[in-house]
């Protein structure tokens, strides 16, 4: 699912996405300047890369994420500067890369990641 709606201009639907045979998140939604809607992806526990995945984005919608493989989550919401909403991350282990994972973004301390 790497870049699948990156720089996208106009789309704006629900996504419902069983993803228990993805592995990279990468990009998905990066500089995507119109994408808002609810976003329910399932089954993410195979998901290992999901650097830069709301990169400069519009998007504003909690999100609830099955992390138990993440180990990249690089620069996740860097500089996507509406998002201010909660994240339920679950199982956050395995994460060895969160740098910049919420620069310039309106991520409030309160949802930031537990990781140490």
């Amino acid at each position: 699912m790497m870049y699948m709606f990156a720089d996208t201009t106009v789309f704006n639907q629900p996504i419902n996405f069983d993803c228990s045979r993805v592995t990279t998140l990468d990009s998905m939604f990066r500089r995507a300047s119109s994408f808002n809607s609810p976003l329910n992806l399932t089954n993410t526990q195979a998901v290992t890369n999901a650097q830069y995945m709301f990169d400069q984005a519009e998007f504003n919608q909690p999100i609830t994420f099955r992390t138990d493989s993440l180990s990249n989550s690089a620069a996740m919401f860097v500089f996507a500067y509406k998002f201010n909403q909660p994240v339920n991350w679950l199982n956050m282990s395995q994460v060895t890369d969160a740098s910049s994972m919420e620069l310039a973004s309106s991520i409030s301390p309160s949802t930031s990641l537990p990781i140490t």
